[in-house]
């Protein structure tokens, strides 16, 4: 399984359904050959207040930090 998201018109996020399909998609295999490059990977935490804590990260970092270059 694998879904784009477009946040912002220009920031979109890819993903992808179990870290076999991630490592696929980091290494553009497969279904993924035509993938967007991958800049950075999240790797999900097992405990919820841990969890919650890194979705607010990513949340902050790419709706807030992060600057596109011009296409």
């Amino acid at each position: 399984m694998f879904t784009q998201l477009t946040i912002r018109e220009r920031n979109r996020i890819s993903v992808v359904g179990d870290g076999i399909e991630a490592l696929a998609f980091l290494r553009r295999e497969g279904q993924y050959a035509n993938a967007p490059q991958c800049s950075c990977y999240v790797a999900t935490p097992v405990d919820l207040p841990r969890f919650l804590e890194v979705v607010r990260a990513i949340e902050d970092f790419w709706l807030c930090v992060v600057q596109l270059p011009p296409r």
